[in-house]
């Protein structure tokens, strides 16, 4: 039977999580012709010889494509050169360090069958680097989206690594070398289905009514603050240069202020620099918007240092707490 649906891992020097992420694949109890599982090994520097043993224990039947590139790729790029390792008409795009929840991927298989969704974000949930549960991982609303301005204020920035099941027909080599070095290249299903739209056509988009997936909330090694006021507001940049005129446009400039407002507002602000972010960096990385908002900048830094956020903040849990007993 031809597979439906391939799972792509990216890896890089985290064999010990792929190993687990490969066992939440290999003893899911599930149809494995339906499947086929892509692995990249970015040019890891540590052995992995441990996860090729654990492909020789792949359940029979699952087709399996591993492949270690010859030098280590920028992230996008790595992740079409994956993402061409495909076959199957659906991409499950599963983080390295990320696994499946005990008995959901048999759910994932039905709503590939019979669903097809164009596109679909997943709620889940968040773990630590010793699989202890942090939390949920978003909580949106199981829904199928009837109007593609709805889908797009809704998941424009819900669509996580690792949460996203998606046609590969919306992953064009054109579309994802457009936003490279934006390092979610992969995110350029949205202009294929703005276009698919424009033509007339409804895409499928849908927020299932199940968890799928234990994303890892592991040490990351990017810095926030580039992340939040460099490499976002690029690739919103980049994305008006891409998206069809008219409304495709008009919903990427209403997403522009809507995460402009939230970087700039004072409680954002503060939660940064209590994470640990310099958040006086703002001024080498956009000095206009630090000119901008060097008020709130300078009020977010001193309700850390001093502890007054903190303050409030425990305060309100145990307002809360009390108000629930």
């Amino acid at each position: 039977m031809t597979p439906i649906l391939s799972i792509c891992i990216p890896t890089l020097n985290r064999a010990g999580f792929l190993a687990q992420a490969l066992r939440s694949i290999f003893s899911a109890g599930w149809d494995t012709s339906l499947v086929e599982l892509c692995v990249s090994n970015n040019a890891s520097d540590r052995d992995y010889d441990a996860v090729v043993q654990l492909f020789s224990m792949a359940p029979a039947g699952l087709t399996v494509r591993y492949v270690i590139q010859e030098r280590r790729l920028p992230v996008d790029e790595h992740m079409m050169a994956l993402k061409n390792l495909a076959t199957s008409r659906h991409i499950y795009f599963l983080g390295d360090d990320d696994f499946f929840l005990d008995g959901q991927l048999p759910a994932l298989l039905a709503l590939t069958a019979t669903t097809s969704p164009d596109l679909a974000i997943f709620n889940g949930i968040m773990v630590d680097e010793r699989n202890h549960v942090l939390g949920p991982h978003f909580n949106l609303p199981s829904q199928s989206y009837a109007r593609i301005e709805d889908a797009f204020r809704d998941l424009r920035d819900k669509g996580m690594f690792g949460a996203v099941l998606v046609k590969k027909d919306h992953l064009d080599d054109a579309y994802f070398r457009s936003l490279f070095g934006t390092a979610h290249a992969y995110g350029c299903y949205w202009f294929s289905l703005m276009e698919q739209h424009q033509r007339g056509q409804l895409p499928v988009i849908v927020v299932p009514d199940f968890p799928l997936v234990a994303l890892r909330m592991a040490a990351k090694t990017y810095n926030h603050v580039d992340v939040y006021y460099r490499d976002i507001p690029y690739e919103i940049a980049v994305y008006q240069r891409h998206l069809p005129p008219g409304l495709p446009q008009q919903l990427n400039d209403g997403f522009r202020a809507r995460y402009l407002r939230k970087v700039s507002s004072i409680l954002f602000l503060t939660q940064l620099r209590q994470a640990g972010a310099d958040i006086q960096r703002i001024k080498d990385i956009d000095p206009a918007f630090h000119r901008q908002h060097r008020f709130a900048i300078a009020l977010s830094n001193l309700l850390a240092r001093s502890g007054a956020y903190s303050l409030v903040r425990n305060l309100y849990r145990a307002m809360r707490r009390r108000g629930a007993s």
